[in-house]
């Protein structure tokens, strides 16, 4: 071995010898891989057909994925929600589109949301409703009282007035949930509302009175919310 090749040689010795952890710290795992990067395996299968329809956005997604008991994301992928099945799915090295089977916590859009801030949906919640702990939810606030919401969709079959002709549309129906602890609770009324906060009521009670809040509007809800995990830290 030349003097040349030997130096170099040592000199990459040490940077992996001393520097290990900076070096793999630089690589985004895959789901390519199969891997979450600590050996765990993650599992797909193909996607079923017609199974792209109800999704929270038609075009696939840089995404963050979170898998149960692991705060490591797993980055360098694109994904698609579907928001009624609540499937993940991504595309493979091959160009085959595929449904992530392992079990999953959380997944994050960043900037994918209006005025480019992060979307976050999450699941592990507690049965309320029809939905279980395997629903993604889309979490609006977070915090100690987190704000959910569930988005699904109904396929309608109508008919115009004075028309023979049946016309199919997909109404778009989404909810609202608060959590607090393990508990949780469908927002469709201020008394909904006021039964989660209970620690709050009365300043809670105020302070929707002062806002002239509509709980139909999620930006109102978020206000509320927000309100109320800033009166935790004071």
């Amino acid at each position: 071995m030349t003097r040349l090749k030997f130096s170099t040689f040592l000199y990459a010795s040490i940077l992996l010898f001393c520097f290990p952890h900076s070096l793999h710290a630089q690589v985004g795992y895959s789901l390519n891989t199969l891997s979450d990067g600590n050996g765990n395996p993650i599992l797909t299968k193909k996607a079923a057909a017609g199974e792209g329809a109800y999704l929270f956005n038609r075009n696939y997604l840089n995404g963050l994925l979170y898998l149960e008991g692991n705060e490591k994301p797993i980055s360098g992928n694109k994904f698609k929600l579907n928001l009624q099945q609540s499937k993940l799915y991504y595309i493979d090295a091959n160009g085959e589109e595929l449904e992530v089977a392992t079990a999953i916590r959380r997944v994050t859009f960043p900037g994918a949301g209006e005025g480019g801030v992060d979307v976050v949906f999450e699941k592990g919640f507690p049965s309320i409703d029809k939905l279980n702990g395997d629903n993604f939810y889309q979490v609006l606030v977070q915090g100690k009282a987190l704000l959910l919401q569930d988005t699904k969709f109904a396929d309608v079959e109508y008919k115009e007035y004075n028309s023979a002709v049946t016309t199919r549309r997909t109404d778009k129906l989404v909810s609202y949930y608060g959590v607090l602890g393990n508990r949780i609770s469908k927002l469709n009324k201020a008394d909904d509302l006021l039964l989660l906060l209970t620690d709050k009521t009365r300043q809670v009670s105020e302070f929707m009175k002062q806002e002239n809040s509509k709980l139909k509007k999620a930006a109102d809800l978020e206000k509320i919310f927000r309100y109320y995990n800033s009166l935790q830290d004071s």
